[in-house]
């Protein structure tokens, strides 16, 4: 551990002796407000560098709509299935993952699009969805966005995909992937079905500690969090009314931890930054971008950096085409969509 040692001086005045020196009331403030300094200065160095390669597969904000097998049957035991705007690029995703071989599959939200359906429609979309990548035999890791939240409660969103977090973290080797759920008010007021929809998104306290405790480790740290942690210098060109609210505060944190990388959905915007060592994504889905429809995502991760391949549907030959995250060629060296 290192720290950065911040000075400050001090005007001497109204006299008192503290610890055998001679200090004023004001300085011992002025004393406290340094020592936090400091501590918010410290700089986790980490140890490790990774030695193999983690492979992670990621299919964001296919927002699906279940519908009914059979349209006379509408309650909650109807049979449901997903039409091909939705499906097909889930099955696309499978197919290629089952070629890719990832050691573990993440999704970052927005799962179903829940506005105006009652839960047990979302709740069949969730398992669907998850049926359907459960074929690839390999960890599943599910980050829980706003759209879900429109027509479930978080404890619903959690039963129907039969796990227990919203805030979680994951090992594999010397990498380390942390979940966090950025669906609150300000204030820390939990978002319910039903409530006032606030698109940009806010990490509650109890996330950001949860978030502080697990960057404390030598392996490299990769957040996964449903709206990226960007904010407007991020994205000059975009305004910011969907980005995280308090996503400087989580920036600090990845920066003082030297945490590897952190992505997101939501804002339907590809978009990659590097800034103050740590790479932040932001994952165009597959439904609602209209340059890159049907869009995922392999990544390898080598000592802590990755290397991320997107996959989406050319409008102009309407098959998928594979390209560097980077680069607006794909292999054959075509241009491609370029709009960010």
């Amino acid at each position: 551990m290192k720290k950065l040692i911040i000075l400050i001086g001090v005007t001497i005045s109204s006299m008192i002796v503290l610890f055998g020196c001679v200090v004023d009331e004001a300085s011992i403030e002025e004393t406290k407000k340094t020592i936090i300094k400091i501590r918010e200065a410290e700089v986790w160095e980490k140890k490790v560098i990774p030695a193999e390669e983690l492979k992670v597969g990621i299919i964001t904000d296919t927002q699906v709509h279940a519908s009914r097998v059979n349209k006379y049957r509408k309650g909650s035991d109807a049979d449901r299935y997903l039409k091909p705007r939705y499906g097909d690029a889930v099955d696309a995703f499978v197919i290629e993952m089952e070629t890719f071989q990832p050691d573990v599959v993440v999704v970052p939200g927005d799962i179903v699009e829940g506005t105006n359906d009652d839960d047990f429609v979302s709740v069949s979309g969730l398992q669907i969805i998850q049926e359907k990548l459960s074929v690839l035999d390999v960890p599943i890791i599910w980050a829980v966005g706003n759209h879900e939240l429109r027509s479930l409660t978080k404890e619903e969103y959690m039963q129907a995909l039969g796990i227990d977090y919203l805030n979680s973290t994951f090992d594999y080797g010397d990498h380390r992937i942390i979940v966090l759920d950025g669906n609150f008010y300000p204030g820390d007021i939990d978002v319910v079905p039903g409530g006032e929809r606030y698109i940009r998104g806010h990490v509650a306290q109890s996330g950001i500690k949860y978030l502080e405790k697990e960057l404390q480790t030598d392996k490299q740290t990769i957040v996964f969090i449903h709206q990226p942690p960007l904010v407007g210098e991020d994205i000059t060109d975009r305004s910011p009314n969907g980005l995280l609210d308090n996503a400087d505060v989580i920036q600090d944190l990845l920066v003082k931890y030297n945490a590897s990388t952190a992505m997101g959905g939501h804002i339907e915007y590809k978009r990659h930054i590097e800034k103050d060592g740590v790479d932040y994504y932001a994952l165009p889905g597959t439904i609602k971008s209209p340059v890159y429809p049907g869009a995922y995502y392999s990544v390898i991760f080598t000592e802590g950096k990755p290397d991320v391949t997107m996959f989406y549907i050319d409008p102009d030959e309407g098959e998928y085409v594979e390209v560097d995250f980077e680069t607006t060629e794909d292999k054959s060296g075509k241009k491609v969509g370029t709009k960010m």
